[in-house]
């Protein structure tokens, strides 16, 4: 998978990598580690439970969450239980430590359970792609460049109008329906215009060499 997508940015063809912010800044960074609001996108409900225990009166942690140093996980049924430290099943979590039981957790949920497949894809990648090609990028740049822009702009708007084909009247002039659709595509909203970019070129976000590189032109 991750020589594919290395692929896919080496030839210039945008995907929709539904990564984690994490795993953005692995490919470009592979010390990252990561952080509690890494959870955030990937499992909010945990990030959520986890944040309370962060703002939770120091002296009422251990009475309410009756935590230790821990993880318990399920997979097809069976339970197992791993130390988040040596003994950590005998260590409870306290005002003192919750700071250091966090960071353990989301080391282990988003990263060491998942090293083995995380190492795996960080290797194709970068056996096409070596990281320092692309550290000098920002999470979002690099996301930017690789899945799109996040956002459609006026200006992407202007972009695909230039790049399209219309149907003319007998003067030579587009018909007013053709008209009356751009003035509509200026006023939608960013999920609209992210319908119709799907519907028109296949992908919600616009295409990483522009518009007019698009095999079929949009006809209006």
């Amino acid at each position: 998978l991750g020589r594919f997508i290395a692929f896919a940015l080496w030839r210039g063809i945008r995907i929709d990598a539904l990564l984690s912010p994490f795993m953005f800044r692995l490919i470009l960074d592979p010390s990252s580690r990561a952080t509690h609001e890494d959870l955030r996108e990937v499992d909010p409900k945990l990030h959520a439970n986890l944040h309370m225990m962060l703002t939770c009166e120091p002296a009422m942690i251990e009475d309410t969450f009756c935590q230790s140093f821990c993880i318990d996980t399920e997979f097809l049924g069976a339970r197992n239980t791993y130390d988040l430290i040596d003994g950590g099943s005998e260590i409870p979590v306290t005002g003192a430590n919750v700071s250091q039981f966090v960071h353990l957790y989301v080391q282990h949920v988003l990263y060491i359970f998942s090293a083995k497949a995380l190492t795996s894809f960080l290797a194709g990648f970068h056996s096409l792609i070596p990281p320092w090609k692309v550290n000098g990028f920002t999470t979002n740049e690099f996301e930017a460049i690789m899945c799109g822009q996040p956002e459609i702009s006026d200006l992407d708007v202007e972009q695909l109008r230039a790049a399209s084909h219309c149907s003319l009247d007998p003067n030579g002039r587009p018909h007013s329906q053709v008209l009356w659709f751009w003035q509509m595509m200026r006023a939608l909203s960013q999920d609209q215009r992210s319908m119709v970019l799907q519907f028109v070129t296949g992908n919600e976000r616009p295409p990483l060499t522009g518009f007019q590189a698009l095999e079929y032109p949009f006809t209006v």
